[in-house]
């Protein structure tokens, strides 16, 4: 890209993407990290964002792209452009594609991409997808970026969690899933004792306003009955005896802001991995082979 190009890519982001930083920026947006963009019917090309944690260092950056009729936009070549925002300018951070998983049914799917935020404050990405019709598109989306994550922070060892497990209260009191799944029998702080790899996921299938926490522990069992007892495998409920509304003390400790999540922790009790919101087998079981392999 030309010094001319960039100087008037940075115009035109700042033209569509100040308003909605305004927005992300009130005390309303203050539980979330990230500006969650609501849809706009009749824009040809518009970017949903879901993460609710992003911080400095490197983050699994989540988006969604919806159509003229907020139908989403299933495997849209695309390019990211992430500009660093200060007052009336916005600098150039980086350049990456993020990657089509379908994690529901129909064309029902997420981008994901692997990037790095060096600085606190408001940011903006643009997005140029090419439409299954063949048209470019470009749409703009501002967020912040918080100096440290939330929620437990890669590198850094979770909470030794002692939730309530079988046969200290009834599988029903414990599990939203039906079937209620078998990931009920072993502490966060027996697991990190054990000295072995672990995955934690924390949500309510039953409850799940996304309809993500289901399909995602449909994919840790399948994952669990190939990979058997070379990692520890724990599901908690967000919700005290799996009823809303009262929340669950793993919540606080644990610092969610939104549900579901799954953390790999390797076997020195490190979280190497974290995943927010929906998650593909395609984007989950490497993460699990690198874990063992650690």
């Amino acid at each position: 890209m030309s010094a001319a190009s960039r100087r008037l890519c940075r115009r035109s982001f700042l033209t569509g993407a100040l308003g909605v930083l305004a927005a992300a920026c009130t005390p309303a947006a203050d539980s979330a990290s990230s500006a969650l963009v609501q849809p706009r019917t009749g824009q040809p090309l518009t970017v949903a964002l879901p993460n609710s944690d992003l911080a400095v260092g490197q983050n699994r950056f989540v988006l969604a792209l919806l159509d003229a009729e907020n139908n989403p936009i299933p495997n849209a070549p695309n390019t990211l452009r992430f500009y660093l925002i200060r007052g009336s300018t916005a600098e150039l951070k980086g350049e990456t594609n993020a990657r089509y998983y379908r994690i529901g049914p129909g064309d029902r799917g997420i981008y994901v991409a692997r990037t790095e935020f060096g600085a606190a404050g408001n940011w903006g990405v643009e997005v140029l997808a090419r439409l299954p019709n063949g048209q470019e598109q470009t749409s703009r989306v501002a967020f912040v970026v918080a100096e440290k994550s939330k929620t437990p922070a890669l590198g850094s060892r979770p909470p030794a969690s002692r939730q309530p497990i079988v046969p200290q209260k009834p599988l029903e009191k414990l599990c939203t899933a039906r079937p209620p799944d078998p990931l009920h029998d072993l502490t966060v702080a027996d697991a990190l004792a054990a000295g072995k790899p672990a995955l934690i996921m924390l949500g309510s299938p039953g409850f799940c306003s996304s309809a993500t926490c289901g399909p995602n522990l449909e994919h840790i069992l399948a994952a669990r009955q190939r990979l058997g007892d070379r990692l520890s495998w724990i599901h908690i409920e967000i919700y005290q005896d799996a009823q809303p509304p009262n929340l669950a003390p793993v919540v606080s400790e644990w610092n969610l802001p939104s549900e579901p999540w799954i953390f790999l922790i390797n076997a020195q009790g490190q979280i190497v991995e974290k995943f927010e919101g929906g998650v593909a087998p395609e984007e989950l079981n490497p993460a699990l082979e690198r874990l063992l392999a650690a």
